[in-house]
Protein backbone atom coordinates (compact mmCIF):
# COMPACT_ATOMS: atom_id res chain seq x y z
CA UNK A 1 0.00 0.00 0.00
CA UNK A 2 3.21 2.36 0.75
CA UNK A 3 4.29 1.82 -2.53
CA UNK A 4 1.14 2.29 -4.39
CA UNK A 5 0.81 5.93 -2.07
CA UNK A 6 4.17 7.28 -3.36
CA UNK A 7 3.21 6.49 -6.61
CA UNK A 8 0.08 8.19 -6.90
CA UNK A 9 1.96 11.12 -5.42
CA UNK A 10 4.69 10.98 -7.87
CA UNK A 11 2.11 10.81 -10.66
CA UNK A 12 0.44 13.94 -9.17
CA UNK A 13 3.40 16.09 -8.72
CA UNK A 14 4.75 15.74 -12.38
CA UNK A 15 1.49 17.39 -13.77
CA UNK A 16 2.47 20.71 -11.24
CA UNK A 17 6.58 20.75 -11.44
CA UNK A 18 8.46 21.23 -14.66
CA UNK A 19 11.60 19.86 -14.29
CA UNK A 20 14.84 18.55 -16.26
CA UNK A 21 15.11 19.12 -19.09
CA UNK A 22 11.85 21.16 -19.56
CA UNK A 23 13.43 24.16 -17.54
CA UNK A 24 16.81 23.98 -19.24
CA UNK A 25 15.17 23.81 -22.94
CA UNK A 26 13.01 26.56 -22.00
CA UNK A 27 9.85 24.84 -23.87
CA UNK A 28 7.23 26.45 -21.71
CA UNK A 29 8.48 30.03 -22.00
CA UNK A 30 8.98 29.63 -25.17
CA UNK A 31 5.63 28.26 -26.00
CA UNK A 32 3.95 31.65 -24.03
CA UNK A 33 6.40 33.83 -25.58
CA UNK A 34 5.52 33.15 -29.58
CA UNK A 35 2.13 32.66 -29.38
CA UNK A 36 0.43 32.55 -32.24
CA UNK A 37 -3.18 35.02 -32.78
CA UNK A 38 -6.34 33.52 -34.12
CA UNK A 39 -9.62 34.57 -34.34
CA UNK A 40 -7.93 37.81 -32.37
CA UNK A 41 -6.78 35.83 -29.77
CA UNK A 42 -3.02 35.03 -28.64
CA UNK A 43 -2.67 31.46 -28.41
CA UNK A 44 0.41 29.39 -26.93
CA UNK A 45 2.51 27.20 -29.23
CA UNK A 46 0.57 23.41 -28.70
CA UNK A 47 1.51 21.81 -31.81
CA UNK A 48 -2.23 22.80 -33.09
CA UNK A 49 -2.97 21.60 -36.59
CA UNK A 50 0.17 19.70 -36.62
CA UNK A 51 -0.06 15.79 -37.70
CA UNK A 52 2.61 13.81 -35.34
CA UNK A 53 3.15 9.80 -35.52
CA UNK A 54 4.77 7.97 -32.53
CA UNK A 55 6.15 4.29 -33.71
CA UNK A 56 7.01 2.61 -30.33
CA UNK A 57 5.99 -0.19 -28.22
CA UNK A 58 2.53 0.29 -27.72
CA UNK A 59 0.24 2.97 -25.90
CA UNK A 60 -1.91 2.69 -22.16
CA UNK A 61 -4.69 4.89 -24.09
CA UNK A 62 -6.88 4.46 -20.68
CA UNK A 63 -4.32 6.66 -18.99
CA UNK A 64 -5.57 10.09 -18.35
CA UNK A 65 -2.58 12.17 -20.40
CA UNK A 66 -3.90 10.67 -23.18
CA UNK A 67 -7.62 11.41 -22.76
CA UNK A 68 -8.91 13.32 -25.85
CA UNK A 69 -5.69 13.14 -27.55
CA UNK A 70 -5.59 10.04 -29.60
CA UNK A 71 -6.32 10.62 -33.85
CA UNK A 72 -5.67 7.43 -34.26
CA UNK A 73 -3.46 4.18 -33.71
CA UNK A 74 -3.04 0.88 -35.50
CA UNK A 75 -1.63 -2.36 -34.04
CA UNK A 76 0.54 -3.64 -37.05
CA UNK A 77 1.71 -6.80 -35.20
CA UNK A 78 -1.80 -7.88 -35.59
CA UNK A 79 -3.18 -6.23 -38.93
CA UNK A 80 -6.54 -8.21 -39.39
CA UNK A 81 -8.46 -10.06 -41.29
CA UNK A 82 -8.14 -9.68 -45.05
CA UNK A 83 -4.73 -7.82 -44.43
CA UNK A 84 -1.58 -9.03 -46.51
CA UNK A 85 1.92 -8.47 -46.48
CA UNK A 86 2.58 -10.49 -49.34
CA UNK A 87 0.42 -8.16 -51.49
CA UNK A 88 1.83 -5.00 -50.02
CA UNK A 89 5.34 -6.45 -50.89
CA UNK A 90 3.91 -6.55 -54.20
CA UNK A 91 3.49 -2.81 -54.73
CA UNK A 92 7.08 -1.24 -55.70
CA UNK A 93 5.86 2.37 -55.91
CA UNK A 94 5.62 4.66 -53.32
CA UNK A 95 1.84 5.67 -53.94
CA UNK A 96 1.01 2.07 -53.95
CA UNK A 97 2.23 1.31 -50.38
CA UNK A 98 0.90 4.18 -48.59
CA UNK A 99 -2.66 3.41 -50.46
CA UNK A 100 -2.42 -0.15 -49.34
CA UNK A 101 -2.53 1.46 -46.27
CA UNK A 102 -5.90 3.97 -46.75
CA UNK A 103 -7.51 1.08 -48.11
CA UNK A 104 -7.17 -1.94 -45.29
CA UNK A 105 -8.32 -1.87 -41.90
CA UNK A 106 -6.45 -2.87 -38.77
CA UNK A 107 -6.68 -3.79 -35.39
CA UNK A 108 -5.96 -0.72 -33.11
CA UNK A 109 -3.73 -0.74 -30.36
CA UNK A 110 -5.30 -1.39 -26.54
CA UNK A 111 -2.25 -1.55 -24.60
CA UNK A 112 1.46 -1.02 -23.90
CA UNK A 113 3.19 -4.90 -23.43
CA UNK A 114 6.58 -3.36 -22.74
CA UNK A 115 7.96 -3.83 -19.18
CA UNK A 116 8.97 0.09 -18.55
CA UNK A 117 5.48 1.26 -21.14
CA UNK A 118 8.45 2.83 -23.42
CA UNK A 119 5.99 4.00 -26.17
CA UNK A 120 2.98 5.42 -23.43
CA UNK A 121 5.91 7.68 -21.97
CA UNK A 122 7.88 8.37 -25.36
CA UNK A 123 4.01 9.29 -26.51
CA UNK A 124 3.02 11.58 -23.39
CA UNK A 125 6.40 13.80 -23.51
CA UNK A 126 5.50 14.76 -27.08
CA UNK A 127 1.58 14.79 -27.52
CA UNK A 128 0.27 13.51 -24.15
CA UNK A 129 -1.92 16.48 -22.18
CA UNK A 130 0.79 17.63 -20.32
CA UNK A 131 3.55 17.34 -23.35
CA UNK A 132 5.13 19.52 -25.77
CA UNK A 133 2.83 19.43 -28.06
CA UNK A 134 -0.06 19.35 -25.96
CA UNK A 135 -3.07 19.89 -28.87
CA UNK A 136 -1.22 18.18 -32.01
CA UNK A 137 -3.39 15.47 -33.39
CA UNK A 138 -1.49 12.28 -31.91
CA UNK A 139 -1.39 8.79 -33.98
CA UNK A 140 0.16 5.97 -32.70
CA UNK A 141 1.67 2.82 -34.38
CA UNK A 142 2.34 -0.66 -32.26
CA UNK A 143 4.99 -2.52 -33.77
CA UNK A 144 6.30 -4.49 -30.13
CA UNK A 145 7.39 -7.19 -30.38
CA UNK A 146 8.17 -7.34 -34.15
CA UNK A 147 10.97 -4.67 -33.85
CA UNK A 148 11.88 -5.43 -37.47
CA UNK A 149 13.43 -2.87 -40.46
CA UNK A 150 10.33 -4.39 -41.99
CA UNK A 151 8.06 -3.48 -39.81
CA UNK A 152 9.20 0.10 -38.59
CA UNK A 153 8.87 0.64 -42.85
CA UNK A 154 5.50 -0.40 -42.40
CA UNK A 155 4.55 1.57 -39.69
CA UNK A 156 6.41 4.73 -41.51
CA UNK A 157 4.24 3.86 -44.65
CA UNK A 158 0.80 4.04 -42.58
CA UNK A 159 2.06 7.27 -41.38
CA UNK A 160 2.55 9.05 -44.49
CA UNK A 161 -1.37 7.40 -45.23
CA UNK A 162 -2.53 10.04 -42.23
CA UNK A 163 -0.69 12.52 -44.07
CA UNK A 164 1.53 13.21 -40.62
CA UNK A 165 4.42 16.03 -40.76
CA UNK A 166 7.00 14.53 -37.99
CA UNK A 167 7.34 10.84 -37.44
CA UNK A 168 8.90 9.50 -33.85
CA UNK A 169 11.02 6.79 -34.01
CA UNK A 170 11.99 6.06 -30.85
CA UNK A 171 13.26 2.23 -30.98
CA UNK A 172 15.88 1.56 -33.26
CA UNK A 173 16.74 -1.52 -35.57
CA UNK A 174 20.46 -2.99 -35.63
CA UNK A 175 19.75 -3.23 -39.89
CA UNK A 176 17.99 -2.32 -42.89
CA UNK A 177 15.97 -3.25 -45.65
CA UNK A 178 14.21 -1.80 -48.95
CA UNK A 179 11.23 -1.38 -47.39
CA UNK A 180 12.40 0.44 -44.53
CA UNK A 181 14.85 2.69 -46.64
CA UNK A 182 12.30 3.47 -49.63
CA UNK A 183 9.92 4.63 -46.42
CA UNK A 184 12.17 6.73 -45.52
CA UNK A 185 12.63 8.37 -48.79
CA UNK A 186 8.43 8.50 -49.28
CA UNK A 187 8.54 10.42 -46.10
CA UNK A 188 11.52 12.71 -47.07
CA UNK A 189 9.15 13.29 -50.48
CA UNK A 190 5.97 13.95 -48.52
CA UNK A 191 8.33 16.49 -46.21
CA UNK A 192 7.39 14.45 -43.26
CA UNK A 193 10.48 14.79 -41.07
CA UNK A 194 11.56 11.68 -39.30
CA UNK A 195 13.46 11.88 -35.86
CA UNK A 196 15.24 8.96 -34.46
CA UNK A 197 17.20 8.14 -32.31
CA UNK A 198 20.93 6.54 -32.71
CA UNK A 199 20.40 3.89 -30.18
CA UNK A 200 22.27 2.75 -26.79
CA UNK A 201 24.48 1.07 -25.62
CA UNK A 202 27.73 2.30 -27.19
CA UNK A 203 31.31 0.48 -27.65
CA UNK A 204 34.50 2.28 -27.66
CA UNK A 205 35.38 1.26 -30.85
CA UNK A 206 32.07 1.49 -32.48
CA UNK A 207 31.36 4.72 -34.82
CA UNK A 208 28.14 3.15 -35.83
CA UNK A 209 24.46 4.20 -35.32
CA UNK A 210 21.35 2.31 -35.58
CA UNK A 211 18.59 2.32 -38.46
CA UNK A 212 16.56 4.21 -39.63
CA UNK A 213 19.00 7.30 -38.12
CA UNK A 214 21.91 5.86 -40.71
CA UNK A 215 19.82 6.79 -43.33
CA UNK A 216 20.78 10.11 -44.51
CA UNK A 217 16.81 11.62 -44.86
CA UNK A 218 16.28 11.46 -41.16
CA UNK A 219 17.31 13.70 -38.20
CA UNK A 220 19.71 10.90 -35.94
CA UNK A 221 19.02 12.36 -32.39
CA UNK A 222 22.05 11.23 -29.88
CA UNK A 223 22.20 12.13 -26.06
CA UNK A 224 23.83 14.31 -23.50
CA UNK A 225 23.48 14.63 -19.70
CA UNK A 226 22.13 17.11 -16.98
CA UNK A 227 25.60 18.09 -17.23
CA UNK A 228 25.74 19.55 -20.89
CA UNK A 229 27.80 16.71 -21.80
CA UNK A 230 27.49 13.57 -24.22
CA UNK A 231 25.61 10.72 -22.58
CA UNK A 232 28.39 8.28 -22.88
CA UNK A 233 25.92 5.25 -23.14
CA UNK A 234 24.72 7.09 -26.82
CA UNK A 235 25.85 5.79 -30.19
CA UNK A 236 27.91 8.43 -31.70
CA UNK A 237 29.24 8.80 -35.41
CA UNK A 238 29.49 10.59 -38.50
CA UNK A 239 26.05 10.11 -38.95
CA UNK A 240 24.71 11.61 -35.55
CA UNK A 241 22.71 15.16 -36.71
CA UNK A 242 21.99 16.45 -33.39
CA UNK A 243 21.89 15.91 -29.40
CA UNK A 244 18.53 15.97 -26.72
CA UNK A 245 18.18 15.15 -23.07
CA UNK A 246 19.34 11.44 -22.20
CA UNK A 247 19.66 11.36 -18.56
CA UNK A 248 17.33 11.69 -15.71
CA UNK A 249 14.43 12.02 -17.96
CA UNK A 250 10.95 12.36 -15.35
CA UNK A 251 8.04 10.14 -17.15
CA UNK A 252 5.16 8.91 -16.61
CA UNK A 253 5.67 5.21 -15.07
CA UNK A 254 9.44 5.86 -13.80
CA UNK A 255 11.42 9.44 -12.43
CA UNK A 256 14.64 8.64 -13.95
CA UNK A 257 14.75 7.07 -17.30
CA UNK A 258 17.51 7.13 -19.68
CA UNK A 259 18.31 6.68 -23.54
CA UNK A 260 18.31 8.40 -26.88
CA UNK A 261 14.81 7.34 -26.94
CA UNK A 262 13.88 10.10 -24.87
CA UNK A 263 16.51 12.26 -26.36
CA UNK A 264 14.46 11.90 -30.05
CA UNK A 265 11.08 12.40 -28.24
CA UNK A 266 12.25 16.21 -26.83
CA UNK A 267 13.78 17.07 -30.34
CA UNK A 268 10.36 16.16 -32.05
CA UNK A 269 8.41 17.55 -30.02
CA UNK A 270 10.57 21.52 -30.33
CA UNK A 271 10.52 20.87 -33.73
CA UNK A 272 6.87 20.52 -33.69
CA UNK A 273 6.59 23.82 -32.02
CA UNK A 274 9.02 25.51 -34.32
CA UNK A 275 7.04 23.86 -37.32
CA UNK A 276 3.75 25.37 -35.67
CA UNK A 277 4.88 28.78 -35.49
CA UNK A 278 6.74 29.13 -38.94
CA UNK A 279 3.69 27.58 -40.63
CA UNK A 280 1.88 31.00 -38.90
CA UNK A 281 4.21 33.03 -40.56
CA UNK A 282 4.90 31.73 -44.07
CA UNK A 283 2.02 29.34 -44.58
CA UNK A 284 4.56 26.34 -46.05
CA UNK A 285 6.26 23.88 -44.50
CA UNK A 286 10.48 24.13 -45.66
CA UNK A 287 11.99 21.13 -47.28
CA UNK A 288 14.05 18.65 -45.38
CA UNK A 289 17.65 20.48 -45.92
CA UNK A 290 16.43 23.83 -45.33
CA UNK A 291 15.05 22.68 -41.85
CA UNK A 292 18.20 20.67 -41.21
CA UNK A 293 19.80 23.79 -42.13
CA UNK A 294 17.78 25.90 -39.58
CA UNK A 295 18.81 23.72 -36.69
CA UNK A 296 22.30 23.29 -37.63
CA UNK A 297 22.61 27.17 -37.65
CA UNK A 298 20.75 27.76 -34.27
CA UNK A 299 22.13 24.46 -32.27
CA UNK A 300 24.37 25.03 -29.54
CA UNK A 301 27.58 23.25 -29.68
CA UNK A 302 31.23 23.83 -28.08
CA UNK A 303 32.86 24.09 -31.46
CA UNK A 304 30.61 27.19 -33.48
CA UNK A 305 32.45 26.30 -36.63
CA UNK A 306 32.05 22.52 -36.82
CA UNK A 307 30.40 19.21 -35.72
CA UNK A 308 31.91 16.33 -34.31
CA UNK A 309 31.28 12.19 -33.99
CA UNK A 310 29.94 13.76 -30.37
CA UNK A 311 27.99 16.50 -30.32
CA UNK A 312 27.12 16.06 -33.96
CA UNK A 313 25.63 19.28 -34.81
CA UNK A 314 25.17 20.23 -31.14
CA UNK A 315 22.02 20.90 -29.07
CA UNK A 316 18.13 21.33 -30.32
CA UNK A 317 17.82 23.75 -28.40
CA UNK A 318 13.95 25.64 -27.70
CA UNK A 319 15.64 29.35 -27.21
CA UNK A 320 18.05 29.34 -29.37
CA UNK A 321 15.93 28.13 -32.15
CA UNK A 322 12.96 30.50 -32.07
CA UNK A 323 15.54 32.91 -32.13
CA UNK A 324 15.44 32.92 -35.54
CA UNK A 325 11.69 34.52 -35.47
CA UNK A 326 13.45 37.64 -33.51
CA UNK A 327 16.62 39.40 -32.69
CA UNK A 328 16.18 39.54 -28.69
CA UNK A 329 18.41 37.89 -26.28
CA UNK A 330 17.28 34.10 -24.56
CA UNK A 331 15.85 34.64 -21.69
CA UNK A 332 16.33 31.20 -19.16
CA UNK A 333 15.15 30.99 -16.54
CA UNK A 334 17.06 30.09 -13.19
CA UNK A 335 17.66 26.57 -12.49
CA UNK A 336 17.99 25.10 -9.54
CA UNK A 337 21.38 23.63 -10.59
CA UNK A 338 23.47 26.98 -11.47
CA UNK A 339 26.41 24.93 -11.92
CA UNK A 340 24.17 23.99 -15.44
CA UNK A 341 23.94 27.41 -16.26
CA UNK A 342 27.54 28.22 -15.61
CA UNK A 343 28.11 25.25 -18.00
CA UNK A 344 26.18 26.76 -20.54
CA UNK A 345 27.68 30.00 -20.31
CA UNK A 346 31.52 28.23 -20.77
CA UNK A 347 30.28 26.17 -24.08
CA UNK A 348 28.26 28.20 -25.75
CA UNK A 349 27.88 32.16 -24.15
CA UNK A 350 29.14 35.49 -25.48
CA UNK A 351 27.94 37.01 -23.13
CA UNK A 352 26.82 35.64 -19.18
CA UNK A 353 25.06 38.86 -16.96
CA UNK A 354 23.15 37.46 -13.94
CA UNK A 355 20.32 39.64 -13.79
CA UNK A 356 17.99 39.25 -10.49
CA UNK A 357 16.44 35.84 -10.43
CA UNK A 358 16.96 35.32 -14.00
CA UNK A 359 20.16 34.66 -15.88
CA UNK A 360 20.22 35.96 -19.20
CA UNK A 361 22.32 34.70 -22.27
CA UNK A 362 22.80 36.39 -24.99
CA UNK A 363 23.54 33.26 -27.54
CA UNK A 364 25.50 34.87 -30.53
CA UNK A 365 24.59 33.70 -34.30
CA UNK A 366 26.17 30.07 -34.64
CA UNK A 367 27.46 29.68 -38.35
CA UNK A 368 28.33 25.80 -39.58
Amino acid sequence: MKRSTELELYKGKIRAVRTWPWDFLGIQSVKKDYAIRHDNEMLPLSGSGLNVAVIDTGLDIQNSEFKDRIKETVDLTEPGDGVSWEEFNKKKDMKGRIAFFKQNTFKTVSHDPHKDKHGTNIAAIIGGRNGILNDCNLYFAKIYPNWTPKMIGYAVYWALSRNVDLINISWAAETCNEILHQAVKAAFHQKAYIFCGTGNNKKDDDLSIAYPAAFQKTFAIGGYTKDVEVWGSARTGRLVDFIGPAQNIRTLHKPFQQGTSFATAFCTGIVGLFLQKWLSEFNAKPLYADLKQKLINRALRKDANKRDNQWGYGIIHTQSLFKIFDKQKINIAMLEDHSVIEKIADHFASEYIENGKNIIVDLSPIKQ
